[in-house]
């Protein structure tokens, strides 16, 4: 979902919200943005998994698909991605992914200081 101040990221599974992207443009300059959210439903009761897969494994598929949605964004935008705060899970678990994935976009990534 575009917005004049950013852009949703919205992803479905069997009908449900199971995770939600949430990028902010910066005021005084537009083609900077800021993932503000990144969130997978940690509850997926219900939702079938493929076999010899982890829970983990899992959110981290989901969060792939998401970041995929959001540096999309930011490579149609011609906009650098900055990443003001992780989190201790975001740390582990999605800066990686997001180093990965940048290049491949060609959407250059600025971390403040303590992400």
């Amino acid at each position: 979902i575009r917005e004049k101040s950013g852009f949703f990221s919205i992803l479905r599974l069997n009908g449900l919200i199971v995770g939600i992207a949430q990028l902010i443009r910066y005021p005084s300059d537009l083609k900077k943005v800021t993932l503000k959210t990144l969130c997978i439903a940690q509850d997926l009761k219900g939702l079938r998994r493929p076999e010899n897969t982890s829970a983990r494994e899992r959110e981290m598929k989901l969060s792939e698909r998401l970041l995929r949605a959001v540096l999309e964004f930011a490579r149609s935008e011609k906009s650098t991605l900055y990443l003001t705060r992780l989190t201790g899970e975001g740390e582990m678990y999605l800066k990686h992914q997001i180093d990965r994935l940048a290049p491949e976009y060609g959407v250059e990534i600025k971390y403040s200081r303590g992400s």
